[in-house]
C-alpha cells in the first residue's frame, strides 16, 4: 500500500515538472516567433486604457450637457413663473 502511495506522488511530482516545462518552452518558442509577449500585452494594456478613457470622457460630456440643459429648462420655467 504504501509502495503505491510513493509511486502516484513521485508520478505527480514528475507530470507538475513536466507541465511547468512545457509552459516555459511554449513561452520560449512563442517569443522566438518575433513577438514579445510581453509588449504584446503593454500594447493592449494601453489600447483598453484609451478606449476607457475615451468612453468616460463621452459619458462625461453627455451628463454634463443633460446637466446643462435641464439647468436651462429650470430657469426657463422660473422666468416664466416670474412673468
Amino acid at each position: 500500500m504504501s509502495t503505491h502511495k510513493n509511486t502516484n506522488s513521485v508520478m505527480s511530482v514528475v507530470a507538475v515538472i513536466i507541465a511547468i516545462l512545457s509552459l516555459i518552452l511554449a513561452w520560449a518558442a512563442y517569443n522566438r516567433a518575433g513577438v514579445d509577449l510581453e509588449d504584446q500585452i503593454e500594447a493592449a494594456v494601453v489600447e483598453a486604457t484609451a478606449e476607457i478613457r475615451a468612453d468616460l470622457q463621452a459619458i462625461e460630456d453627455e451628463a454634463r450637457d443633460e446637466s446643462a440643459e435641464a439647468l436651462r429648462d429650470a430657469a426657463n420655467d422660473v422666468e416664466t413663473d416670474e412673468e
